[in-house]
């Protein structure tokens, strides 16, 4: 069973979003996050 350590979460910036857009898609498809919101937000799930 997962603990809440095994969770994090990650603030970032980029320069515009579509390459906010794009690393979202890159780390969904690589199944390293499970879920990725876009600001405003866009939720984007597996």
């Amino acid at each position: 069973m997962s603990s809440p350590a095994d969770y994090g979460v990650l603030l970032t910036t980029v320069p515009s979003r579509d390459e906010a857009a794009k690393i979202a898609h890159l780390l969904l498809n690589e199944q390293l996050v499970g879920c990725v919101h876009l600001l405003p937000i866009d939720s984007l799930y597996v």
